[in-house]
């Protein structure tokens, strides 16, 4: 018999680590203080794309939350171990996932709502853009594994527990 294969250990540690993924989006941010002086788009580009970005945000994050409630209300027998071993992982993840949506989401928003300069919402624009990408992988990696938990549980026989008989 075989050793299971053990999955990549740096694959393991950034699965354990959700803040790595803030490190793209601060390079952006200093990138977008340094460079502030590129020219920007028009003012209604400018809402098209704080109104897009916002947007996709939401649905990433309804996404997301229907994706974690699949991960937590999963009654199978393996979902139930893997919950178990790995709470602090999922939960790391899971709050980082629906986090950073809203934050993506609000992000932009918040550049018009109090007139910052065009630089400034193409800025956070692009860096909510980045977090939702990164978000959105992080779900569909969770929704994943779920599903695949779904269907090894059911290819595997059910052991029934034996009735008991009362006196």
């Amino acid at each position: 018999m075989t050793a299971p294969r053990r999955a990549n250990p740096i694959y393991e540690w950034i699965l354990e680590h959700p803040r790595l993924d803030y490190a793209l989006p601060l390079v952006l941010i200093l990138a977008g203080a340094i460079f502030h002086n590129v020219p920007t788009p028009t003012d209604n580009d400018r809402l098209y794309l704080v109104a897009g970005v916002s947007t996709v945000a939401g649905l990433v994050m309804t996404a997301a939350t229907f994706v974690c409630t699949l991960t937590y209300q999963s009654s199978n027998v393996l979902m139930n171990h893997v919950r178990l071993a790995y709470a602090t992982t999922l939960r790391r993840n899971w709050v980082s996932i629906i986090v950073r949506s809203f934050v993506a989401a609000i992000a932009p928003v918040c550049t018009l709502a109090f007139a910052f300069p065009s630089w400034v919402a193409v800025a956070a624009s692009l860096v909510s853009l980045v977090l939702i990408c990164q978000a959105f992988a992080r779900a569909v990696f969770w929704m994943v594994y779920t599903l695949f938990m779904q269907d090894a549980s059911s290819a595997r026989p059910q052991i029934e527990a034996p009735e008991l008989s009362l006196p």
